[in-house]
Parts: C-alpha cells; sequence; structure tokens
C-alpha cells in the first residue's frame, strides 16, 4: 500500500505547530490541526471499509497497520496513535468476520494482526 510509504515517516514525525511566525514576522496558520491517530484514521479508515470481503486487501491492511504499531512501539508519546492502529486492526478483522470470510481467510488476518 503506497499510502504507508507516507504514514510511517508521518507517524514518527514530530507534527509542526498550527501556527508558525516567518522571518517577516507573519503568522502562518494550517488549516487543520490534525494529530497523528487522526492521521491513521483518515488514512486507512476508508481503505478498512472496503477491505471487509477482499481477503488480500484486509491481510495487506492488517500487515501495514502491524508495521506502523512496530515503528511506534517504543515511543511512549503515541498512545493515542498506537491505540487507533489498534483499533483499525480489529476493526479490519471484525469486518472481514462481518463479510463471512470463511475461517481459511480469518485465522491469517488474526495470525498477521498478532
Amino acid at each position: 500500500m503506497r499510502v504507508s510509504s507516507i504514514m510511517r515517516p508521518l507517524v514518527q514525525a514530530e507534527l509542526p505547530a498550527q501556527a508558525h511566525r516567518d522571518d517577516r514576522g507573519r503568522t502562518l496558520l494550517t488549516p487543520w490541526d490534525l494529530d497523528h491517530a487522526e492521521y491513521v484514521r483518515s488514512a486507512y479508515g476508508q481503505i478498512r471499509l472496503y477491505s471487509g470481503s477482499h481477503h488480500q486487501v484486509a491481510l495487506t491492511l492488517v500487515r501495514v497497520l502491524r508495521m506502523l504499531r512496530d515503528a511506534l512501539d517504543d515511543r511512549a508519546d503515541r498512545v493515542a496513535t498506537l491505540e487507533e492502529i489498534d483499533r483499525q486492526r480489529d476493526a479490519v478483522i471484525d469486518d472481514a468476520r462481518r463479510a463471512v470470510l470463511p475461517d481459511s481467510e480469518l485465522t491469517p488476518l488474526r495470525e498477521a494482526a498478532r
């Protein structure tokens, strides 16, 4: 998933302040003040909604979310982000179960989530 090539460095980076003063004394504002968890929700929420009945997409998504989690595992300042990653991962599995995927496809999803 290409979005993950952007998300990994983003969730590891410090986000800029919402307001910044430039060298001419002007205050520049970002239009949105998103935190890392909101970026995760925005990046993966829609993909997750459509992955439930598509085993390969769901499996890739679970693996990507696990990779993001591993990248942040030692970051005590990213608790909310880790919680959102876990929520998204669990929701992928729940969506796949609701789509009535067979156990032969659900089992690899559960294993990849660990």
